[in-house]
């Protein structure tokens, strides 16, 4: 059964339809849920795709760029706070992101350069959204080349190991949060000259 049967694009938003199964109590299975979650342009947080559908959460991926996935956590447009900081006479208040590199000038971040997803998980009870971890295609994050640090960032991800005795794919890397944050404390070692 595929849970997914539509993907509307509203105002940078997206309705996404899945399948509620039964609990273990047998009670609640056999509906159709829709859900309304924040989703940007393309490759920037847009594509959303559910993945797990359980009774207290729903597990989703979002596609993201090279730099979306060097800030995995960051719930900005950085593009917009760009912008605003522009106009705005008090630009300190944008977060900074990863070692400070700046979206399509030090690393890819074009609505094109889909590197690979966000794993997120909405838990319905609580109304909170975390982000898991990360889906990095890495052929397609080889291929970005947008960005002063994008050259380094991409001989540091052909180091990382891409093999697993599980995985079914070598191309594509599977991370939880923890551990790519572990991960990029390496990136920062080898190009943050």
């Amino acid at each position: 059964m595929d849970p997914v049967r539509s993907d509307h694009q509203l105002r940078w938003r997206r309705a996404l339809q899945f399948d509620l199964a039964a609990d273990a109590a047998g009670r609640g299975g056999d509906r159709r849920a829709t859900a309304l979650f924040a989703g940007g342009d393309r490759c920037n947080d847009g594509a959303l795709r559910v993945s797990e559908v359980a009774s207290d959460r729903l597990v989703y991926l979002s596609a993201a760029t090279p730099f979306r996935l060097l800030n995995p956590t960051g719930n900005d447009s950085w593009h917009l706070l760009d912008l605003k900081n522009h106009v705005d006479a008090n630009p300190g208040a944008k977060p900074a992101p990863f070692l400070g590199w700046q979206p399509g000038r030090d690393v890819a971040d074009s609505a094109t350069a889909c590197a690979g997803q966000l794993v997120k998980s909405y838990n319905f009870k609580t109304d909170r959204l975390d982000v898991l971890g990360v889906h990095i295609d890495r052929q397609a994050f080889l291929d970005a080349e947008q960005g002063s640090k994008q050259a380094c960032i991409n001989e540091w991800l052909k180091r990382q190991p891409f093999q697993r005795a599980d995985a079914f794919d070598s191309r594509v890397l599977d991370v939880d949060l923890d551990t790519w944050s572990e991960m990029l404390a390496t990136l920062e070692s080898d190009c943050s000259g």
